[in-house]
């Protein structure tokens, strides 16, 4: 489903907070999806987060889509070293709403990167997950930035990797009001019952919702425009969040008479 425009990048800067005194071990777990996409670009990148592997959840696109994508995406940075794996091909129990929409045809805002010179890793997406926390106890951070599908999977089949993930810092959810409907966020929105197995699974946990974004938007495009990632395909996928953004920001479809009255209620009790 879609989701606001700097959500991904915004995460990507609470999983940096942190100080460490080496790279930050990250699970990378994405429905790729332009938001998705620069925030993975710029986690290959980054020199203080070590991607251990990138698992694929459907959501923005089909799971078939979106590991094509992700083939794709890490190819154009070569890193075809990292474990690419397929997860999960449907919501626990719901039915799965993709966003081309919102996104493009492909998830990339129709921008065609070149094909994969990576291979998918055989395994199946939350095994992977079990098996490199069990690897690596207390290291790894979970960064799912799609439905939490794969990540509720893992914890389903092995509850033990819960007090030995380092923490979990996802994308999704709100506080304040939906960008699905009044109440509900996208990347929840797509898989409640898998939301509701991570947030109480009992492991260190932040959400990056929806508002944080709209309010650190600018900041995310400074970052992006002085990020020393200057591939044509790059350049591209800025491009196409960019209009993304603006196509958000500019047209009267994604507004509801609901948001807009859960908006006049909202100011109608701040005065209270």
């Amino acid at each position: 489903m879609h989701s606001f425009p700097a959500l991904s990048l915004i995460l990507l800067v609470a999983v940096l907070a942190v100080p460490a005194s080496a790279a930050k071990k990250i699970i990378f777990d994405t429905d790729p999806g332009t938001d998705d996409a620069l925030a993975l670009m710029l986690a290959l990148n980054s020199p203080e987060l070590d991607v251990r592997a990138i698992t694929v959840v459907p959501g923005n696109v089909t799971a078939a889509m979106g590991l094509e994508n992700a083939l794709r995406m890490v190819s154009l940075v070569n890193r075809c070293d990292i474990p690419i794996a397929s997860g999960a091909q449907h919501p626990l129990f719901q039915k799965l709403v993709t966003a081309e929409f919102w996104h493009g045809k492909n998830g990339l805002g129709n921008i065609e990167l070149p094909q994969s010179k990576c291979k998918v890793d055989s395994r199946f997406g939350p095994d992977l997950i079990i098996q490199l926390i069990h690897a690596s106890p207390h290291e790894i951070t979970l960064v799912p930035v799609g439905p939490l599908t794969n990540i509720a999977l893992a914890v389903e089949k092995d509850p033990s990797i819960v007090p030995l993930v380092r923490e979990v810092i996802l994308m999704g959810g709100s506080i304040t009001g939906g960008n699905v409907n009044a109440a509900a966020e996208a990347n929840i929105y797509n898989d409640p019952e898998a939301a509701q197995i991570v947030f109480q699974a009992g492991w260190p946990l932040t959400m990056v919702d929806s508002r944080s974004a709209i309010k650190r938007f600018s900041r995310a495009s400074i970052w992006l425009n002085s990020a020393n990632l200057t591939a044509p395909s790059m350049t591209s996928l800025f491009q196409s969040q960019n209009s993304w953004w603006t196509f958000q920001r500019n047209s009267a479809l994604p507004v509801r008479p609901c948001m807009i009255r859960r908006q006049l209620l909202w100011r109608s009790m701040q005065h209270l």
